[in-house]
């Protein structure tokens, strides 16, 4: 789903994250521009080519099956979760609170698991350090020596998602 949200900028900007993609305008552009429609295209598309087309999953996984995964997780980085839970998130691939619960979006069942494992083993990490810091960046370095380049690939998915749903409304 592609949301427009006008803003005091200059250029435009696209986002792209779990619940799709924000496009911020500036005040005096207008979403039924076809030059703004064409650079958000545009966009996607150059996004989309960086996820390799072999990452696309077998099948979705259940929630338990995603619990379990996380829990496996969980052993292999020696963290100790309170609940993990998985539910539908309207902005975010997932979170961790300081009390120790982990929560995963739903959109992440549908995900190849390379991707999963990055955002599975992110959001554990935050057991050990709640920011994104230089500590947290090296425990992720650690666990996924290739963390920066699944981070792309899930950008590049969110992409390749949304243009199949727009040649699909069509």
């Amino acid at each position: 789903m592609i949301r427009y949200k006008k803003m005091d900028r200059k250029s435009l900007a696209v986002r792209l994250g779990p619940a799709g993609v924000e496009v911020r305008l500036p005040r005096w552009a207008s979403s039924r521009d076809p030059r703004v429609r064409e650079a958000v295209m545009q966009h996607l598309t150059q996004a989309a080519k960086l996820v390799p087309p072999e990452l696309d999953p077998a099948r979705p996984l259940t929630r338990a099956e995603l619990q379990a995964e996380a829990l496996a997780w969980a052993d292999r980085l020696s963290v100790a979760p309170k609940r993990i839970q998985v539910r539908t998130m309207a902005s975010r691939w997932g979170s961790c609170t300081s009390l120790g619960n982990v929560t995963f979006s739903d959109r992440i069942l549908h995900m190849p698991k390379l991707l999963r494992e990055y955002l599975i083993c992110h959001e554990l990490l935050h057991l050990r350090v709640l920011n994104h810091g230089p500590q947290f960046r090296r425990l992720l370095e650690d666990c996924l020596s290739d963390w920066k380049l699944r981070e792309e690939w899930l950008v590049g998915w969110v992409a390749r998602r949304e243009i199949e749903s727009l040649r699909a409304r069509r």
